[in-house]
C-alpha cells in the first residue's frame, strides 16, 4: 500500500489537516495573549529609574560651548512631575516619617523632597514628625517657621536638653501598627520610588527588622558602589580657578549640579590624593573628572580605599564622600542611576551586619518592644535582628543620597556639593523655590 496521502482515506485526510491548522491557530493565538499581557502588565518604572526630562549628556562637548549653552538648557527644561510606578500603597497603612532635626542648611533641601513624597502630592508618606536634635535657638525658630508651611508636618516635644538618640525614638514612635521611616536631617536626595520600593519590601519580606534605602554615601554600601561600577574616578581641583584661565569660573560661586560642565581634572599621572581630615585644597572647591580613558584611573582615587567594613579607619574619611557624591551628579545627569542597584533583584540581604540608619523603615511595634535604643544604630541593625534573627535588607532600587557623617562634615564644608544638591532640587524637585 502506498503511503502517500492520495491511498489514506478521504476523512482520515480532512481530520489531519483540521488538526494541524487547528494546532497552528493555537499556537499563534498563545504567543499573541502572552503579548497582549506582557504589554499590560509589564511597567519597566517599578525597576529602573524613568528617564528624565533633564537629562542632558553632551559628553563630547568642550565647557566653552557648555557654558553658553547652560541659560538655555535652563530655560527649557519642564520639571518633571512626582514619577509613577506600578506600585500602589496599601489603603489602610499609616506612613510617618521621622526627621531628627538639627541642620537648617540640609534641612531646606530634604524639605522639598518631603513635601514631594507626602500623600496629599501623589507620595507614599501620611505625616512627617519633625524631632528636635539641638540647642541651638536660632535652628530650633527655623524649624518653627518650616512646621508650618504643610498641614502633614508636626513638630514633637522633645527635651532637646537631653542628650542621645534615645529620647527621640521614645517621644517619635508610638503607634504599633504604623510603618515609620526614620530619615537624617542630611539626606539631600530621594528618588522618586525611593519610599514605595522600601516600604513594598517590608510588607513583602515581613521577616525583615528593618528595611534601608540604598544610600549614597551610606556604610558600608559605599564599598558595593564602588566594586559594581558605581563610583567613577574624581580628583579635587587643587588650584582655584581665575577668570583668565577657566570660563567656567562663574559655577565656582554658584554651582550647576551637571557634572559635563566641569573641566577635566588636570595633573601628574601618578598623583593620589590624602584621605586625612584637613586636606581640602581650598575653599568652596569642586572635585573634576578624570577623562583621560584610562580605566585604571579609579585605582589612584579615594573610593579604592573604600573596605567592606567600613568601621575601620577610613570610616568617615570626607574625600571618600566628596568622589561619591561628584560621582552621583554625573550618573544623574546620564539618568544611570540603576548602577546603583548592585543586587539587581532589588534586595540585598545585610544579615546581621551593621548599618548607617540614614534612611530606614521600621515597624512601630519593633521600636516600641525594644525602647530605650541607648545605642539605637547597633541596636537596631545588630543585637535586636540577631536575637530575633530578622535581618536587615536594603532595598538596592530605593536610591537616597547622604551628605555627610559627622566626621566627613568640616572638610565636607570646603566643597560645592551642598550647593550643587540646592541647584538640583531648585531645578528638578521644588522648582524656584531655593537661593
Amino acid at each position: 500500500m502506498s503511503d502517500s496521502p492520495r491511498s489514506l482515506p478521504a476523512g482520515w485526510l480532512a481530520v489531519s489537516v483540521f488538526s494541524s491548522r487547528g494546532l497552528k491557530v493555537g499556537i499563534f493565538a498563545f504567543v499573541s495573549l502572552s503579548l497582549v499581557c506582557f504589554a499590560a502588565f509589564y511597567n519597566p518604572t517599578v525597576f529602573r529609574r524613568p528617564v528624565s526630562p533633564s537629562s542632558y549628556s553632551p559628553w563630547n562637548i568642550n565647557s566653552t560651548q557648555l557654558a553658553g549653552e547652560n541659560e538655555n538648557l535652563t530655560q527649557n527644561h519642564t520639571p518633571a512631575a512626582f514619577s509613577k510606578t506600578s506600585l500602589t500603597k496599601p489603603s489602610n497603612l499609616k506612613i510617618v516619617a521621622v526627621i531628627f532635626y538639627g541642620r537648617p542648611d540640609r534641612v531646606e533641601i530634604l524639605d522639598c523632597y518631603l513635601k514631594r513624597n507626602l500623600a496629599v502630592n501623589g507620595g507614599w508618606v501620611d505625616e512627617v514628625y519633625w524631632a528636635p536634635n539641638t540647642k541651638s535657638q536660632d535652628d530650633l525658630d527655623w524649624l518653627d517657621k518650616l512646621v508650618p508651611t504643610s498641614s502633614q508636618y508636626k513638630k514633637l516635644p522633645i527635651d532637646t536638653q537631653k542628650e542621645g538618640y534615645a529620647r527621640i525614638w521614645d517621644n517619635a514612635i508610638t503607634e504599633p501598627d504604623t510603618l515609620y521611616i526614620k530619615i537624617d536631617d542630611d539626606i539631600v536626595y530621594i528618588d522618586d520610588n525611593a519610599i514605595p520600593k522600601m516600604v513594598s519590601l517590608k510588607l513583602e519580606q515581613d521577616h525583615s527588622f528593618v528595611v534601608s534605602a540604598n544610600v549614597v554615601n551610606g556604610a558600608p554600601l559605599s564599598y558595593h558602589h564602588f566594586r559594581t561600577g558605581a563610583i567613577r574616578p574624581y580628583l579635587p581641583e587643587m588650584i582655584k580657578p581665575n577668570s583668565t584661565d577657566d570660563g567656567n569660573v562663574t559655577s565656582v560661586q554658584t554651582p550647576p549640579w551637571r557634572a559635563s560642565q566641569l573641566p577635566s581634572w588636570e595633573g601628574p599621572s601618578d598623583f593620589e590624593f590624602p584621605l586625612g581630615v584637613g586636606t581640602s585644597p581650598y575653599p568652596n572647591h569642586r572635585w573634576l573628572p578624570l577623562r583621560d580613558g584610562n580605566r585604571s584611573s579609579i585605582y589612584r582615587t579615594p573610593i579604592q580605599h573604600a573596605p567592606c567594613s567600613p568601621w575601620g579607619e577610613t570610616y568617615g574619611k570626607w574625600s571618600l564622600a566628596a568622589q561619591q557624591h561628584f560621582s552621583f551628579f554625573e550618573s544623574l545627569e546620564k539618568n544611570e542611576t540603576d548602577v546603583y542597584d548592585f543586587a539587581r533583584s532589588g534586595i540585598w540581604d545585610m544579615g546581621f551586619e551593621r548599618i548607617s540608619i540614614n534612611f530606614i523603615a521600621i515597624w512601630g511595634r519593633d521600636v516600641i518592644d525594644h525602647l530605650p535604643l541607648n545605642d539605637d544604630e547597633a541596636m537596631l541593625t545588630k543585637s535586636i535582628p540577631r536575637q530575633l534573627s530578622r535581618p536587615v535588607l536594603v532595598a538596592t532600587g530605593a536610591l537616597a543620597s547622604h551628605y555627610s557623617f559627622t566626621s566627613q562634615v568640616n572638610d565636607l564644608r570646603e566643597t560645592d556639593i551642598l550647593s550643587r544638591y540646592r541647584a538640583y532640587a531648585n531645578e528638578l524637585i521644588c522648582p524656584g523655590t531655593l537661593f
